[in-house]
């Protein structure tokens, strides 16, 4: 239970910082400092990054949990 809300808060953590990300990308776009190309990868890069960190993030939890738990048991 504890590795499903760490990952879940960590989750959204990460969700907000990608989406603010995205809007400065979307202000730089407006006021003509980087093209539509790199709008468009950058944004789905950081939102491809962000979600695959988000899913890796409950393997790690999992194994950090693991080890702490398991030494403060013996």
């Amino acid at each position: 239970m504890a590795v499903l809300t760490a990952t879940i808060f960590s989750a959204i953590i990460i969700c907000i910082t990608v989406l603010s990300i995205v809007k400065v990308l979307r202000i730089g776009f407006r006021r003509g400092e980087i093209s539509l190309l790199k709008y468009r990868v950058l944004t789905t890069s950081f939102i491809g990054i962000g979600i695959s960190i988000a899913f890796g993030l409950y393997f790690g939890y999992r194994e950090l949990f693991e080890i702490i738990l398991g030494a403060s048991n013996n």
